[in-house]
């Protein structure tokens, strides 16, 4: 579903960097429906409300169910792309929130974690151990601070890390935003 929006938003506008410079309009959106006489004459590829790309996927009751309507109301579809957004916003937000429980580390240590914070060990005797390395300021400064975790908490890694990935791709190709070499190789989560 993610490759199929960004590139649908990268043809309608020309490239993804186009589609952060451009004005917003429902002429190149995607998810919008244009009028057929509008549609026909565009080079444009149209969707429909993005609620029945959605649906098309299976992740419409998903999306209403985590993150509610949202968007502009199309008939019965009151889901739209900033809802899939949202979504993908509850995913990092949750899998902080797990990483913390797990961990006791801090909110301001959670934040700082980076894609590669995850090692696991294999010991004969207790079986993988599992650490998150980061960054911690609470007693001194350490760059390379350890906390023990649950071997549950691959799984938020995993889905955070999907997230920081996604979000670093259409990062790069905004105009405005300039990253450091080192947030778009081994991005915070």
């Amino acid at each position: 579903m993610l490759p199929l929006c960004i590139e649908a938003y990268a043809r309608n506008y020309g490239s993804l960097s186009a589609a952060f410079e451009a004005r917003r309009s429902s002429a190149a959106n995607p998810f919008f429906q244009p009028d057929s006489a509008t549609g026909a004459r565009s080079r444009k590829r149209y969707f429909g409300p993005f609620a029945l790309t959605a649906g098309r996927f299976g992740i419409d009751g998903l999306l209403e169910r985590w993150v509610g309507p949202r968007g502009r109301q199309y008939g019965n579809a009151s889901i739209g792309v900033d809802s899939f957004s949202g979504y993908l916003t509850l995913i990092s937000r949750a899998g902080l929130a797990y990483l913390l429980n797990f961990t006791l580390m801090r909110i301001e240590e959670g934040w700082n974690l980076r894609a590669d914070c995850l090692r696991v060990e294999d010991d004969p005797a207790f079986g993988p151990i599992c650490t998150l390395r980061g960054v911690t300021t609470k007693t001194m400064q350490d760059n390379e601070a350890i906390w023990i975790a649950s071997p549950s908490v691959r799984v938020a890694v995993e889905a955070m890390y999907v997230v920081a990935r996604l979000r670093i791709s259409c990062a790069q190709a905004n105009p405005v935003v300039r990253l450091a070499p080192e947030h778009a190789r081994n991005p915070f989560l």
